[in-house]
Protein backbone atom coordinates (compact mmCIF):
# COMPACT_ATOMS: atom_id res chain seq x y z
CA UNK A 1 0.00 0.00 0.00
CA UNK A 2 2.86 2.12 0.84
CA UNK A 3 4.72 4.26 -2.47
CA UNK A 4 8.27 3.97 -2.51
CA UNK A 5 10.92 6.15 -4.49
CA UNK A 6 13.00 3.95 -6.56
CA UNK A 7 11.85 1.02 -4.82
CA UNK A 8 13.11 2.61 -1.47
CA UNK A 9 10.92 4.13 1.48
CA UNK A 10 11.65 7.76 2.24
CA UNK A 11 11.63 9.51 6.18
CA UNK A 12 12.94 11.87 7.68
CA UNK A 13 14.13 12.44 11.06
CA UNK A 14 13.29 15.58 12.99
CA UNK A 15 12.82 16.44 16.60
CA UNK A 16 9.92 18.36 18.75
CA UNK A 17 9.11 20.20 22.05
CA UNK A 18 6.20 20.00 24.00
CA UNK A 19 4.98 21.49 27.57
CA UNK A 20 3.84 18.88 29.62
CA UNK A 21 1.19 19.46 32.96
CA UNK A 22 3.62 20.08 36.37
CA UNK A 23 2.10 18.10 38.17
CA UNK A 24 4.51 15.90 41.09
CA UNK A 25 4.44 12.89 38.97
CA UNK A 26 5.93 14.28 36.63
CA UNK A 27 8.56 16.47 38.12
CA UNK A 28 9.94 13.06 39.90
CA UNK A 29 9.80 11.28 36.92
CA UNK A 30 12.94 13.73 35.60
CA UNK A 31 11.30 16.34 33.42
CA UNK A 32 11.84 19.98 33.84
CA UNK A 33 11.44 23.47 32.46
CA UNK A 34 13.54 24.63 29.22
CA UNK A 35 16.59 26.78 30.88
CA UNK A 36 16.35 30.49 30.39
CA UNK A 37 19.97 31.11 32.02
CA UNK A 38 22.02 30.12 34.91
CA UNK A 39 19.09 29.83 37.49
CA UNK A 40 15.90 30.42 35.71
CA UNK A 41 13.73 27.63 33.81
CA UNK A 42 10.18 27.55 32.41
CA UNK A 43 7.23 27.05 34.39
CA UNK A 44 5.84 23.99 32.63
CA UNK A 45 8.25 21.21 32.07
CA UNK A 46 9.55 20.35 28.51
CA UNK A 47 9.02 16.62 26.89
CA UNK A 48 11.33 15.91 23.76
CA UNK A 49 10.07 13.88 21.10
CA UNK A 50 12.38 12.74 17.96
CA UNK A 51 9.78 11.53 14.77
CA UNK A 52 10.66 9.32 12.28
CA UNK A 53 8.06 10.22 9.06
CA UNK A 54 7.60 8.64 5.97
CA UNK A 55 7.54 12.10 3.52
CA UNK A 56 5.46 10.16 0.64
CA UNK A 57 2.94 8.66 1.98
CA UNK A 58 2.70 10.78 4.99
CA UNK A 59 2.60 8.15 8.26
CA UNK A 60 4.68 8.11 11.81
CA UNK A 61 7.22 5.20 11.56
CA UNK A 62 8.58 5.58 15.12
CA UNK A 63 8.49 7.79 17.90
CA UNK A 64 11.01 8.52 20.50
CA UNK A 65 10.51 10.16 23.57
CA UNK A 66 13.11 11.96 26.48
CA UNK A 67 13.44 14.22 29.09
CA UNK A 68 16.24 16.10 27.94
CA UNK A 69 16.82 17.64 24.41
CA UNK A 70 19.29 14.83 22.66
CA UNK A 71 18.11 14.54 19.02
CA UNK A 72 21.35 12.62 17.91
CA UNK A 73 20.73 10.35 20.44
CA UNK A 74 16.79 9.70 20.16
CA UNK A 75 17.75 9.80 15.95
CA UNK A 76 20.27 6.62 17.30
CA UNK A 77 17.35 4.81 18.34
CA UNK A 78 15.50 5.04 15.38
CA UNK A 79 17.87 4.17 12.65
CA UNK A 80 17.73 0.67 13.37
CA UNK A 81 13.92 0.33 12.80
CA UNK A 82 14.39 1.79 8.89
CA UNK A 83 14.35 -1.17 6.25
CA UNK A 84 17.54 -1.60 4.68
CA UNK A 85 17.84 0.27 1.32
CA UNK A 86 15.56 3.16 2.53
CA UNK A 87 16.49 6.34 2.66
CA UNK A 88 16.71 9.17 5.39
CA UNK A 89 16.73 12.56 5.41
CA UNK A 90 18.17 15.01 8.07
CA UNK A 91 18.62 18.75 8.69
CA UNK A 92 22.11 19.96 9.36
CA UNK A 93 21.51 19.41 13.19
CA UNK A 94 21.90 15.25 12.47
CA UNK A 95 25.15 15.10 9.92
CA UNK A 96 27.54 13.86 12.62
CA UNK A 97 30.17 10.95 12.72
CA UNK A 98 27.31 8.72 14.50
CA UNK A 99 25.21 9.31 11.46
CA UNK A 100 27.56 8.17 9.18
CA UNK A 101 28.29 5.02 11.07
CA UNK A 102 24.82 3.99 11.89
CA UNK A 103 23.57 3.87 8.21
CA UNK A 104 26.87 2.56 7.35
CA UNK A 105 26.18 -0.70 9.77
CA UNK A 106 22.41 -0.70 9.31
CA UNK A 107 22.81 -0.48 5.50
CA UNK A 108 20.66 2.31 4.39
CA UNK A 109 20.89 6.09 3.22
CA UNK A 110 20.66 9.11 4.13
CA UNK A 111 20.95 12.64 2.46
CA UNK A 112 21.86 15.50 4.93
CA UNK A 113 22.27 19.06 4.97
CA UNK A 114 25.58 19.77 6.22
CA UNK A 115 27.30 23.17 8.33
CA UNK A 116 29.24 24.90 5.65
CA UNK A 117 30.90 27.24 8.22
CA UNK A 118 32.40 25.48 11.31
CA UNK A 119 31.65 21.96 10.36
CA UNK A 120 34.54 19.48 8.80
CA UNK A 121 37.00 20.82 6.96
CA UNK A 122 37.18 18.91 3.89
CA UNK A 123 33.20 19.69 3.66
CA UNK A 124 33.79 24.05 4.66
CA UNK A 125 36.75 23.60 1.63
CA UNK A 126 34.13 22.15 -0.88
CA UNK A 127 31.64 24.97 0.21
CA UNK A 128 33.42 27.43 -1.08
CA UNK A 129 35.21 26.04 -4.07
CA UNK A 130 33.76 25.94 -8.05
CA UNK A 131 33.14 22.28 -7.44
CA UNK A 132 29.61 21.22 -7.48
CA UNK A 133 30.02 17.80 -6.70
CA UNK A 134 32.82 15.73 -4.85
CA UNK A 135 33.44 12.48 -3.32
CA UNK A 136 35.38 12.34 0.14
CA UNK A 137 36.34 10.01 3.08
CA UNK A 138 35.05 11.21 6.50
CA UNK A 139 35.72 8.32 9.23
CA UNK A 140 36.57 5.20 6.96
CA UNK A 141 33.44 6.22 5.39
CA UNK A 142 33.04 7.54 1.41
CA UNK A 143 30.44 10.36 1.64
CA UNK A 144 29.35 11.67 -1.76
CA UNK A 145 28.38 15.97 -1.65
CA UNK A 146 26.40 17.48 -3.72
CA UNK A 147 26.42 22.05 -4.01
CA UNK A 148 22.70 22.54 -4.42
CA UNK A 149 21.00 26.29 -4.50
CA UNK A 150 17.58 26.05 -2.88
CA UNK A 151 15.24 27.80 -5.29
CA UNK A 152 13.29 30.16 -3.08
CA UNK A 153 16.16 31.63 -1.29
CA UNK A 154 18.69 31.34 -4.04
CA UNK A 155 21.20 30.62 -1.06
CA UNK A 156 23.60 27.65 -1.70
CA UNK A 157 23.40 24.55 0.76
CA UNK A 158 25.48 21.23 0.78
CA UNK A 159 23.78 17.90 0.72
CA UNK A 160 26.11 14.73 1.74
CA UNK A 161 24.98 11.12 1.39
CA UNK A 162 26.03 7.70 0.91
CA UNK A 163 24.05 7.00 -2.25
CA UNK A 164 26.36 5.96 -5.60
CA UNK A 165 23.66 5.01 -7.49
CA UNK A 166 23.63 6.22 -11.22
CA UNK A 167 20.21 7.54 -10.96
CA UNK A 168 21.26 9.68 -7.89
CA UNK A 169 22.29 13.79 -9.42
CA UNK A 170 21.78 16.92 -8.38
CA UNK A 171 18.65 17.18 -9.37
CA UNK A 172 17.30 14.18 -7.75
CA UNK A 173 19.09 15.07 -4.53
CA UNK A 174 17.13 18.22 -4.80
CA UNK A 175 13.88 16.77 -5.23
CA UNK A 176 14.27 14.00 -2.55
CA UNK A 177 15.69 16.22 0.33
CA UNK A 178 12.74 19.34 -0.23
CA UNK A 179 10.09 16.31 0.65
CA UNK A 180 12.18 17.04 3.94
CA UNK A 181 9.63 19.60 5.30
CA UNK A 182 6.90 17.12 5.19
CA UNK A 183 8.12 16.51 8.64
CA UNK A 184 7.64 19.74 9.66
CA UNK A 185 4.12 19.63 8.56
CA UNK A 186 3.63 16.93 10.62
CA UNK A 187 4.43 18.49 13.43
CA UNK A 188 1.50 21.03 12.54
CA UNK A 189 -1.09 18.92 12.39
CA UNK A 190 -0.27 17.12 15.57
CA UNK A 191 -0.01 20.64 17.18
CA UNK A 192 -3.19 21.78 15.77
CA UNK A 193 -5.30 19.47 14.03
CA UNK A 194 -4.89 16.73 17.26
CA UNK A 195 -4.10 19.31 19.33
CA UNK A 196 -1.48 17.35 21.06
CA UNK A 197 -0.22 20.14 23.43
CA UNK A 198 -3.41 19.68 25.16
CA UNK A 199 -2.76 17.13 27.87
CA UNK A 200 -6.06 15.84 30.17
CA UNK A 201 -3.96 13.42 31.99
CA UNK A 202 -1.46 14.83 35.00
CA UNK A 203 1.09 12.27 35.71
CA UNK A 204 3.92 10.50 32.87
CA UNK A 205 1.87 7.14 31.93
CA UNK A 206 -1.38 9.13 31.34
CA UNK A 207 0.33 11.95 28.93
CA UNK A 208 2.54 9.06 27.13
CA UNK A 209 -0.77 7.30 26.56
CA UNK A 210 -2.26 10.61 25.19
CA UNK A 211 0.90 11.14 22.74
CA UNK A 212 0.71 7.71 21.26
CA UNK A 213 -3.23 7.68 20.94
CA UNK A 214 -3.19 10.63 18.98
CA UNK A 215 -0.15 9.39 17.00
CA UNK A 216 -2.27 6.04 16.20
CA UNK A 217 -5.29 8.51 15.64
CA UNK A 218 -3.22 10.26 13.15
CA UNK A 219 -1.57 7.18 11.23
CA UNK A 220 -4.70 5.21 11.38
CA UNK A 221 -6.69 8.34 9.00
CA UNK A 222 -3.95 8.57 6.78
CA UNK A 223 -3.93 5.22 6.19
CA UNK A 224 -7.45 5.13 5.36
CA UNK A 225 -6.70 8.22 2.63
CA UNK A 226 -3.98 6.21 1.20
CA UNK A 227 -6.64 3.12 0.83
CA UNK A 228 -8.95 5.42 -0.51
CA UNK A 229 -7.39 7.96 -3.33
CA UNK A 230 -4.04 7.21 -2.91
CA UNK A 231 -2.45 10.70 -1.70
CA UNK A 232 0.91 10.49 -1.78
CA UNK A 233 3.83 12.56 -2.42
CA UNK A 234 5.43 12.31 -5.48
CA UNK A 235 9.07 13.92 -5.51
CA UNK A 236 9.45 14.37 -9.13
CA UNK A 237 6.70 16.81 -8.93
CA UNK A 238 6.25 20.26 -7.28
CA UNK A 239 2.63 19.77 -7.29
CA UNK A 240 0.67 17.84 -4.60
CA UNK A 241 -2.79 17.08 -3.66
CA UNK A 242 -3.69 16.97 0.01
CA UNK A 243 -7.17 16.46 1.50
CA UNK A 244 -8.43 18.51 4.96
CA UNK A 245 -6.54 16.42 7.14
CA UNK A 246 -8.12 18.48 10.25
CA UNK A 247 -11.67 17.33 8.84
CA UNK A 248 -11.04 14.23 8.22
CA UNK A 249 -9.56 13.95 12.06
CA UNK A 250 -12.52 15.47 13.53
CA UNK A 251 -15.07 12.92 11.33
CA UNK A 252 -12.72 10.27 12.50
CA UNK A 253 -12.91 10.86 16.34
CA UNK A 254 -16.24 11.47 15.85
CA UNK A 255 -17.15 8.19 14.23
CA UNK A 256 -14.06 6.06 15.90
CA UNK A 257 -16.34 3.94 17.94
CA UNK A 258 -18.98 3.21 15.38
CA UNK A 259 -16.29 1.99 12.80
CA UNK A 260 -14.31 0.16 15.72
CA UNK A 261 -17.92 -1.64 16.40
CA UNK A 262 -18.50 -2.01 12.57
CA UNK A 263 -22.06 -0.12 12.57
CA UNK A 264 -22.95 1.10 9.17
CA UNK A 265 -19.57 -0.01 8.04
CA UNK A 266 -20.09 0.55 4.34
CA UNK A 267 -21.93 3.90 5.14
CA UNK A 268 -19.83 5.50 6.97
CA UNK A 269 -16.64 4.71 4.48
CA UNK A 270 -18.61 5.87 1.83
CA UNK A 271 -19.00 9.14 4.04
CA UNK A 272 -15.29 9.42 4.43
CA UNK A 273 -14.52 9.17 1.18
CA UNK A 274 -16.95 11.27 0.05
CA UNK A 275 -15.42 13.97 2.88
CA UNK A 276 -12.15 13.61 1.05
CA UNK A 277 -12.95 13.70 -2.26
CA UNK A 278 -14.66 17.61 -1.75
CA UNK A 279 -11.88 18.72 1.15
CA UNK A 280 -9.14 17.49 -1.84
CA UNK A 281 -6.62 20.55 -2.66
CA UNK A 282 -4.04 21.29 -5.11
Amino acid sequence: MRHKYHGMYVYAIDGFETEVPRSDDIVKAGYSGRSLGSIRQTYYPRMYLGHCYDVINGLTKDLVVSKTNEELRMADQMVPTLERNSICLYDRLYFSRRLIENHAHYQNYYIARTKTEGGHRAIVEFAHSLEREKVIELFGQKVRLFKIKNRKTKKEIVLATNMFFDWVSHETVYKLYFTRWEVEVSFRDLVQSLKIEDFHAKNINGVLQEIYARMWLMNYTKIQVLKSYRVHINPNSYTYSKPNYKMLFSWMVENLKKLLDKINIEELWSEFTQLIALTIEK
